[in-house]
């Protein structure tokens, strides 16, 4: 059993597939199962992951083959057993989507937890827990965090206006000098290209 289904880059899997994971070493007479599928934006990690178990020769086995897939979640019994185990007082359901999160709670209240005692957060709210309360109480700023290179912190709207902007459109630049005098060139042109690729013939 392994970390790494999802091609994180230092996962064992990862490793193993890449030869650099100390004490084991994949080959020939290695079969690999991935039982999980890709999320969404993973896929190219994950094959990566899966071409390098093969050039080690294993035998790899994932769900483009045939059914594997098992989900990584726990099930409607499993999460009873839970919570007859701990007990809660209170719940706060705390990952997933929102319909998700609502049945999460509507399975709490059918195993007797309180309704009032149970909350669906929503992202920057500020939860107030007592002894026999639990209740919204405000917010605080939350949301995506632009980082860039070694600092991190709030960007001004016309900042990101531009890099998105650039990311989409690209920019060019042509630098040449021109002799006041003369009016002739001097140097150049230089042309300088970000986000986008040109061919050029300059006569």
């Amino acid at each position: 059993l392994s970390t790494g289904s999802q091609g994180e880059p230092f996962s064992a899997l990862t490793r193993m597939a890449a030869g650099n994971f100390k004490g084991v070493t994949l080959g020939t007479n290695d079969a690999i199962i991935i039982s999980a599928s890709a999320i969404p934006g993973n896929e190219k990690a994950v094959f990566g992951v899966i071409n390098n178990l093969y050039k080690q020769g294993c035998e790899v086995i994932y769900d483009a083959l045939t059914e594997v897939h098992v989900s990584g979640h726990a099930k409607r019994e499993e999460l009873k057993l839970i919570h007859a185990l701990v007990k809660p007082k209170f719940f706060v359901p705390a990952h997933g989507e929102y319909r998700m999160l609502k049945k999460h709670i509507e399975l709490a209240v059918s195993l007797g937890i309180e309704e009032r005692h149970t909350l669906i957060p929503e992202i920057g709210m500020i939860i107030e827990l007592t002894k026999t309360s639990l209740k919204p109480n405000g917010t605080v700023t939350s949301g995506r965090r632009l980082m860039d290179g070694l600092g991190f912190g709030e960007m001004e709207s016309i900042v990101l206006r531009d890099r998105k902007q650039l990311a989409e459109d690209g920019l060019c630049i042509v630098m040449l000098g021109i002799n006041k005098a003369s009016g002739e060139l001097a140097s150049g042109p230089d042309i300088i290209t970000r986000g986008l690729c040109m061919l050029t013939k300059i006569a």
